[in-house]
């Protein structure tokens, strides 16, 4: 983008052939349930959650945990500045529809002051 015709125009006091440019990438990173093993710390730093099958979720589940399953225009909010929590029940139907439509949804899940975010997968 810096030697485009337009940056040329914007940056006309700059000399644009003894400037470099680079792209910075911010990452959530999701890894397996349960992943056992030792990361590069810039990598260990991105990561925001896990994901897991239908099936393991569903062993997880317990009554002292509430969900919600945000909307990708929330996927940048944190868990914690939620206030809509249901229990498995209340999010069960959805997360069966996105199974059979081979969708994985991000679920936050609520036990009492801790917050946890990752996606169940169908496959």
């Amino acid at each position: 983008m810096l030697y485009h015709i337009s940056a040329k125009t914007t940056f006309n006091d700059i000399d644009i052939n003894q400037t470099s440019q680079a792209l910075c990438l911010l990452v959530s990173l999701f890894i397996p349930y349960e992943y056992k093993t030792n990361l590069n710390p810039i990598y260990e730093k991105a990561i925001k959650g896990y994901y897991l099958d239908l099936e393991t979720f569903i062993n997880l589940d317990n009554s002292a945990k509430t969900y919600y399953m945000p909307a990708k225009k929330e996927w940048g909010m944190e868990p914690a500045e939620n206030e809509n929590w249901t229990s498995f029940s209340g999010v069960k139907q959805y997360i069966n529809t996105c199974m059979e439509e081979k969708q994985a949804p991000l679920c936050w899940q609520k036990q009492e002051d801790a917050y946890i975010a990752f996606f169940i997968v169908w496959w």
